[in-house]
């Protein structure tokens, strides 16, 4: 729990990390994850099925030590809800 209130504390280091995964991401799948940024949870779990392999490689650049093709949907939400309430407390606009 410590570990990701701390993880995203410093808004250059997850501008870094989102944009450095953004940018391995076609215009349109970098979008998606941009939006679900801003927009938060719902555009994510709407487009999770459809967008699923693309949002296992961007979670995977974003958090490089863990195994995200194992990871369940619900899973893979925690992470995105991570950096939706992150985003949101760095005051970041994408």
């Amino acid at each position: 729990m410590l570990e990701s209130i701390t993880r995203w504390n410093d808004k250059r280091v997850l501008e870094r990390a989102v944009l450095s995964a953004c940018d391995k991401l076609d215009v349109a799948d970098a979008k998606f994850i941009l939006d679900c940024l801003t927009k938060g949870i719902d555009v994510f779990n709407a487009g999770l099925r459809k967008n699923r392999r693309m949002i296992v490689f961007f979670l995977g650049e974003v958090y490089p030590t863990e195994n995200m093709s194992r990871k369940k949907d619900a899973d893979l939400a925690e992470y995105m809800e991570e950096l939706i309430s992150a985003t949101k407390m760095l005051n970041i606009e994408w």
